[in-house]
């Protein structure tokens, strides 16, 4: 038999917790092609191509977009380290 404590949490508090996703791992999870996802940041799928391979770091309003459409799923940690440097593709799938 376990004890039950109240720590001043309430229990019926439903916290939501996000988990950090790359771009494509967003959008084919929504099936959504290049071209769509473009469309809905306002940039061309061959952006979104460079971004999503890290050959290309998105923009701060590119990254803003990106944020609003996937309802904050895809942020700036996906795309920069903490020192603000961008993460090569091969950092981001392993993380």
């Amino acid at each position: 038999m376990f004890a039950t404590r109240n720590c001043g949490v309430d229990i019926n508090v439903r916290l939501t917790y996000k988990v950090r996703m790359k771009l494509k791992d967003w959008r084919t999870r929504e099936n959504l092609s290049l071209a769509r996802m473009g469309k809905l940041v306002n940039r061309a799928h061959t952006t979104i191509l460079r971004i999503e391979r890290g050959e290309q770091p998105p923009d701060v309003e590119t990254i803003r977009r990106i944020f609003e459409a996937t309802n904050g799923e895809v942020s700036l940690h996906d795309f920069f380290s903490a020192d603000g440097s961008p993460k090569p593709q091969s950092v981001q799938a392993a993380e």
